[in-house]
């Protein structure tokens, strides 16, 4: 007996092109916020940390099983030096329907997440943008972002020079936009700013009036750091915590010019909603 079909990477970034992925998550956040995972459960191994979460939204379930090896390195990039993978459920009689790259599905889900946020968040006339990071999700934060905005200029910022050259030319070349290496000082001219490194990593450069910031990994306290940066006195306006359902709804807008930060949480539930839109399109 056959067992559910496993997608990797290229086969999830083919099936899911960025532009769908945002599409299905603002219906999703649309019909409402994403409930919390269960409890994570976590199992110290020779080789590392087994950790186990799961969530369900409608008619799917999903149980995310990670590993962390030991001992743990620090890694540059969110998520680096993790091997995960997801298996979606039909939740009524949670039978297994289909396997997927639980870390390539986090990197699109993050960035579109972020796109969705930057579409409804970020001025609509946004023409600098910076990415910090230059793994994975810097470039697929790229990807998403000008799948929703046309900047003029697109910097790309790491902690490695040589790292931001070679993502730079290999996104300029992807997209024919003009991608180039930037520095730290270019976050204080950036209408949008996407961090995808754990931060902030630069002091001193704090996003100007107006401004839009992305931050992957929304729930780890790196991604915490970076709020007075955007919000609250060292912007001078008062710091407003809601969620995309209520900001697509109207109920969450912030006021007019206010400096806007988006930290993706990176819910199983959220998984779940792309997840659904590769098991439809498997039929």
């Amino acid at each position: 007996m056959a067992g559910p079909p496993y997608l990797g990477d290229e086969q999830i970034r083919r099936m899911l092109p960025m532009e769908h992925a945002v599409m299905a998550l603002e219906a999703a956040f649309r019909a409402g916020p994403p409930g919390p995972d269960a409890p994570a459960a976590r199992a110290g191994l020779g080789g590392g940390e087994l950790v186990l979460s799961a969530g369900e939204r409608g008619r799917w379930a999903a149980a995310r099983l990670a590993t962390t090896p030991a001992p743990r390195v620090p890694v540059p990039e969110p998520g680096l030096g993790e091997d995960a993978v997801l298996v979606v459920f039909d939740a009524a009689e949670l039978r297994p329907r289909l396997l997927l790259d639980a870390r390539a599905l986090a990197v699109l889900r993050a960035a579109a997440a972020s796109a969705l946020a930057t579409r409804h968040l970020a001025k609509a006339d946004a023409r600098r943008l910076v990415v910090l990071g230059t793994g994975d999700d810097a470039r697929a934060h790229v990807r998403a972002m000008l799948a929703v905005r046309q900047p003029d200029e697109v910097r790309v910022v790491g902690p490695d020079p040589r790292r931001a050259r070679r993502l730079a030319g290999e996104l300029d070349a992807e997209h024919g936009a003009k991608v180039v290496p930037g520095d730290p000082d270019d976050v204080a001219e950036a209408d949008i700013v996407c961090v995808c490194l754990p931060g902030p990593l630069f002091p001193g450069p704090i996003p100007g009036p107006g401004s839009h910031v992305n931050v992957v990994g929304g729930r780890t306290p790196e991604a915490g750091s970076w709020r007075p940066y955007v919000v609250g006195e060292h912007a001078g306006v008062p710091g407003c915590d809601t969620d995309l359902h209520h900001v697509l709804t109207g109920e969450g807008a912030p006021p007019p010019g206010a400096p806007t930060l988006f930290t993706s949480s990176g819910l199983i539930a959220e998984d779940l909603v792309l997840a659904a839109e590769l098991a439809a399109k498997l039929g």
